[in-house]
Order: C-alpha cells, then structure tokens, then sequence
C-alpha cells in the first residue's frame, strides 16, 4: 500500500515539476518585454506621474473630509491627466494648472 502511495505521489510531483517549467518558459515566450512598458517613459515623466498622482490621491482625500466636490473633481483629474498627454512639459503645466484650479474658483 505504500508503494502505490509513494508512487502516484511520485508521478503527481513530477508532473507538478514539468508544469511548473512549462508555464515559465510560455510566460517568458508570451511576454519577453514586460518591462519595455515602463522603460518608454522618460524618467522626467514618471517623476511628474508620481507627483500628481500622489497630489490628486490628497485632494481626493481632502475633498472627501471636506465635501468638497471641487477638489474631489480636481483630485480625480489629477489621477487620470497622465495618460492624455504625452510629453512631460505638457503634463506638468496642465496638471500644474488643475492642482491651482479649485484654490483659484473659490477666490472669485
């Protein structure tokens, strides 16, 4: 009786092994450029992703506390101008100019 155990655990185990390298050589044949995703931004530009992302989960954040719908509009195109505009001056001075937007409408 153990015999039979230990070998049907013995092929079950080496199949889990030949499935366990067939799945890493198709994940590296389907996708050998994963980081080619991220490596297409200059860094300048992943810098200002990060700061406005960061600045529009605050004004969300804020917003919330406040209920504010301004700033949680604000806060929620700061999360998403990123992916609108492609070069890094564009986005810094038209995130620049929607992180100022709220402060400046409740001023008039």
């Amino acid at each position: 009786m153990n015999e039979q155990l230990t070998n049907v655990l013995d092929k079950v185990t080496d199949m889990g092994a030949r499935n366990a390298a067939n799945m890493t050589q198709n994940a590296n044949a389907i996708n050998p450029n994963i980081m080619g995703l991220i490596t297409d931004y200059p860094p300048e530009k992943i810098f200002i992703m990060i700061l406005f992302s960061l600045l529009g989960t605050g004004y969300l954040i804020y917003g919330k506390k406040t209920a504010d719908y301004t700033i949680i509009l604000a806060g929620i195109s700061l999360l998403l101008v990123s992916y609108f505009f492609s070069k890094p001056l564009h986005l810094a001075l038209v995130g620049t100019a929607i992180a100022f937007l709220p402060f400046l409408l409740k001023r008039l």
